[in-house]
């Protein structure tokens, strides 16, 4: 198992200490970039609220969009990855599903569930609200339908960030804006992408049981105020995405 370091806390401040810069893995094709884009938007509007365990969190389109829109990027890095270690698996998924089977698993190699996660390229935290695990590390919303477990959980950074893009034209706070003019403000960009790193169930567990728990409220590193509990791990102590590739 890897070795895992609590954030430095002062008082109600937590701080990163072990982080990893980005770097570069390869850029996104435009085609892919315009693919995520129509999943993004066909999955944001018509939906009035986020899917966010605590139902009190109501997020505007804008955000909306933004989770979407990284999180199909995301899948398509971790599959251009794993392609080119030879390992085959199912093309991303770019049509809307239901937003009650949206957070199933993103890929199975050898019967291994891998979720996909995302964050900003200067990201250095994988973070789970606590409200959505339990102690076995099962995914609680989706226990009824019996893909509450995964195996691996794989963390991409993705640049530019959606959400910094969508604040310089007002958009990210508001529900009103062109979808000509969303799409032009995406295609713009070069969007470039790396592996933070990934963690097993086994990791998930062990941080949980730990108590490896960023307090609603709490300051991250002076600068961001926490909205709900999250369990975290910290980029450095995550596993290298080449050891990953191996095991298959």
């Amino acid at each position: 198992m890897s070795k895992f370091f609590k954030l430095k806390r002062d008082n109600n401040n937590y701080n990163i200490f072990s982080k990893k810069p980005f770097t570069k893995c390869y850029s996104i094709n435009k085609d892919i970039v315009s693919d995520s884009f129509e999943f993004a938007y066909n999955m944001t509007f018509g939906k009035s609220e986020g899917h966010r365990s605590d139902v009190s969190m109501i997020q505007n389109q804008g955000e909306i969009f933004a989770n979407a829109f990284h999180g199909k990027l995301s899948e398509v890095a971790f599959y251009e990855m794993a392609s080119s270690h030879s390992i085959k698996l199912s093309e991303p998924d770019v049509e809307a599903n239901n937003l009650e089977t949206y957070d199933s698993y993103d890929f199975m190699i050898n019967n291994k569930k891998i979720a996909i996660m995302s964050t900003k390229y200067y990201g250095n935290l994988l973070l789970l609200e606590t409200k959505d695990w339990n102690k076995n590390g099962e995914y609680v919303p989706n226990i009824s339908s019996g893909t509450s477990l995964y195996d691996y959980f794989v963390l991409v950074r993705l640049k530019p960030s959606t959400d910094n893009i969508l604040r310089k034209k007002k958009f990210f706070l508001t529900d009103e804006f062109e979808k000509a003019d969303l799409r032009n403000l995406i295609m713009d960009e070069n969007w470039e992408y790396d592996f933070l790193g990934y963690v097993t169930i086994e990791d998930l567990k062990y941080i949980i049981n730990q108590k490896f728990v960023l307090p609603k409220n709490s300051m991250l590193n002076g600068k961001t105020k926490m909205d709900a509990d999250n369990y975290y791990i910290q980029g450095n102590n995550m596993r290298n995405i080449e050891e990953l590739f191996r095991e298959f």
